[in-house]
């Protein structure tokens, strides 16, 4: 990764040490030098279908599955059945610096309710899923649900969903967390730039990007993370959806399946996939 002093500053921190006396604060990832939109994401956009205005979704690894984005019961309601519309979901909101899809746990009171459990209570089939192009309201299959539930964040894994996916990710790498890796913000989220098609790419390490999550001055969870030295895997976070797809290893699958904090839905086959309505 390369230093701070080694490149120049750029505009926006040039502004902050004129405004503020102090260095820029120091920046885990950096952006690339001006590209063509495809050119920073290296080898994502050959193994991947998209662009840089909706992000890359990975194809042609031996194994690849959605992970749910997390929902919140509130305890004290938890035997409500009264029915409310169900949202798009979205708890992303607009900030100065462009839309944050940060999305927390709700505080007190409010418990993690897994998608099989709510699947359960309502009689909904999660099976479509498997083969599913998208994870939303759509591919749910139900149009209300109870009024304690907080529907899940739109765009991104939570921070605790993150920071195992990081884990995880990390535990199949060669370097840890020390694994160089790229993270690209879609251009619908990236609103640095007028051109839709700018999005971001940065460049850092697996152990940095919780760090780049946090950072103000991005929307919060990368659309796409994946290695820069190797082809071994890709996380790719629906701008629009409830669920964040990952492909590699079977190994990684498997992993990501086993653990309790996360959901795990396998993609077994494309063939028949639903497509996103319009």
């Amino acid at each position: 990764m390369r230093r701070l002093a080694e490149r120049r500053p750029t505009p926006e921190e040039a502004l902050e040490q004129l405004w503020t006396g102090r260095p820029p604060r120091r920046r885990l990832f950096r952006l690339p030098s001006p590209d063509p939109p495809d050119a920073p994401v290296g080898w994502l956009a050959r193994r991947a279908s998209g662009d840089a205005l909706m992000g890359y979704r990975p194809t042609a690894f031996p194994a690849a599955g959605w992970l749910l984005h997390a929902m919140y019961e509130w305890l004290p309601g938890v035997d409500e059945v009264v029915a409310a519309p169900l949202g798009p979901g979205a708890t992303f909101h607009r900030t100065p610096t462009g839309v944050d899809l940060r999305t927390l746990h709700p505080g007190e009171g409010w418990v993690r309710l897994h998608w099989a459990e709510l699947a359960r209570r309502l009689d909904v089939d999660l099976s479509p899923l498997t083969t599913a192009e998208y994870v939303s309201v759509f591919t749910f299959g139900h149009w209300a649900w109870p009024d304690s539930v907080r529907a899940p964040g739109e765009g991104g894994l939570d921070r605790a969903q993150l920071a195992r996916l990081v884990d995880h990710l990390a535990s199949v790498s060669p370097r840890g967390l020390g694994e160089p890796c790229g993270a690209f913000y879609c251009g619908a989220w990236w609103q640095h730039d007028p051109d839709p098609f700018a999005g971001a790419a940065f460049e850092g390490t697996l152990g940095d990007v919780l760090a780049l999550h946090d950072d103000p001055a991005t929307p919060g969870p990368p659309t796409n993370l994946w290695p820069l030295d190797h082809e071994g895997w890709v996380a790719y976070a629906d701008p629009d959806g409830w669920g964040t797809q990952v492909a590699g290893s079977p190994d990684l699958l498997g992993r990501l399946a086993a653990d309790p904090e996360l959901e795990l839905v396998r993609i077994v086959s494309r063939a028949g996939a639903r497509q996103r309505p319009r």
